[in-house]
């Protein structure tokens, strides 16, 4: 939501004050995404067990149980954590294309890896048996509405969506696109 608001807005000379601020907490965010993409069909989604976790009341830095990593790969897939993952690497990109080109390069050719991996691996991420299951997201599962739209600006290319394309579950369209649920945005783009 910060990169989109940074490509409409950040010409405005009374967003030009804040768009330094605006991009590090991007930068900040694709960082971390970055080093959660260590190879172009792996993408860590979660750190900690959630029941240990919630079941731990101390600080993080004092916290003696395991920090076990949950990826999504070929076997485990998750389009919907991928696509989502594209969609801000996209965004960003487009965001740093005047200020950071390289950056922003660096940035589309995650977003270009993830998508395809979501394209050619579908499946949901919150239905991979692992520990990170209770604790998922709930998504409604349209990758290709909510994903496809948002990766045509930063991509120039016009992607095909196979006919063959499964919506898993319904999905409510409502007005507001949130963290959960991200349907209405296929419709802003």
């Amino acid at each position: 939501m910060i990169s989109w608001s940074v490509i409409d807005f950040g010409s405005r000379p009374s967003a030009k004050k804040e768009l330094d601020n605006a991009l590090a907490a991007i930068k900040w965010e694709t960082d971390y995404s970055i080093k959660a993409h260590p190879q172009a069909n792996v993408l860590y989604g979660q750190v900690g067990n959630g029941d240990a976790d919630h079941a731990c009341r101390e600080r993080p830095e004092d916290m003696t149980t395991p920090r076990t990593s949950y990826k999504i790969d070929e076997q485990h897939p998750g389009s919907d954590l991928a696509g989502g993952t594209a969609v801000a690497f996209a965004a960003a990109s487009i965001a740093f294309s005047k200020s950071d080109p390289d950056y922003s390069s660096q940035l589309l050719d995650h977003a270009k890896q993830l998508f395809d991996f979501a394209n050619s691996h579908q499946g949901m991420y919150q239905r991979t048996p692992t520990l990170a299951a209770d604790f998922r997201m709930n998504c409604c599962g349209q990758l290709h509405g909510c994903t496809a739209p948002q990766m045509i600006k930063p991509t120039q290319i016009i992607l095909v969506v196979p006919k063959t394309q499964v919506v898993p579950e319904p999905c409510f369209l409502g007005m507001t696109s949130t963290l959960e649920p991200k349907s209405p945005s296929p419709s802003l783009f």
